[in-house]
């Protein structure tokens, strides 16, 4: 508006000119590098070179300097003069993601500084800072039928139904019941748990069973017997037990 006047005063033409004045376009990018607050780095010049890079990455992706690297993060650079990318993960603000992305740019700026200046590492004199704990994966829940298959296995190696319950802290009828689900489908022999004799006598108590208590049955047989036992042979004799609906 300015431009009209050649020293002398015309007010007319000055609201003419105000009157059809257009304000011109331009574009400010809002995320690029604008902070340039003062520094008291001791290499000021790298401080200066740092930052260059950073806003030249912030302008090409137009990205907000935070997601690159913020000011303290070029602070401790220019200050601690980290001599390899894992000396540079212990600047605040890198991580593995940022290490990825823009490490190997400000390490090459922070080398070529050292170098030309016969510079070395000061990473030991930082206090290290604090990394989040990582999440541990909690352990895969065992499938299905998967305890079952342990004694089974453990059986199978010749281990005995009193040796697998003490090994597994379980108790023996609970290894018992284990077993007798391969009894059932006849991966164990039902004569590799109980003898001969023993099954014999079981099987002949089991001719009374009603189908639902083995209280009457372990009477019949004594003390010599136990219930484990009397499940698992009713488990090689296809013998169901239920419980009454009264």
């Amino acid at each position: 508006m300015l431009t009209g006047f050649s020293g002398k005063v015309d007010t007319e033409a000055w609201h003419h000119r105000r009157k059809s004045f257009v304000l011109p376009a331009f574009s400010v990018n809002a995320y690029a590098g604008a902070s340039h607050r003062k520094s008291d780095s001791p290499h000021p010049v790298l401080h200066q070179q740092l930052r260059k890079l950073r806003d030249g990455i912030c302008e090409k992706k137009d990205l907000p300097i935070y997601l690159v690297v913020g000011g303290n993060t070029l602070d401790e650079m220019a200050r601690y003069l980290p001599q390899s990318l894992t000396e540079l993960r212990r600047i605040s603000g890198f991580g593995d993601t940022k290490i990825e992305q823009y490490g190997q740019p400000f390490l090459d700026v922070i080398l070529s500084y050292c170098k030309e200046h016969n510079l070395e590492s000061h990473i030991e004199e930082k206090t290290p800072k604090r990394e989040r704990k990582k999440k541990v994966k909690s352990e895969p829940a065992k499938k299905k039928g998967g305890s079952h298959a342990e004694s089974f296995r453990q059986h199978k190696e010749g281990k005995s139904i009193s040796e697998i319950a003490k090994e597994r802290n379980l108790a023996v009828s609970t290894i018992e019941g284990h077993l007798a689900k391969f009894v059932a489908n006849g991966s164990i022999s039902i004569h590799d748990l109980i003898s001969r004799e023993k099954f014999v006598l079981i099987e002949a108590a089991l001719k009374d069973f009603d189908g639902t208590s083995t209280a009457p049955v372990k009477a019949k047989l004594g003390d010599g017997f136990s219930f484990g036992e009397i499940r698992l042979a009713m488990a090689a004799l296809g013998i169901e037990q239920h419980r009454s609906s009264d």
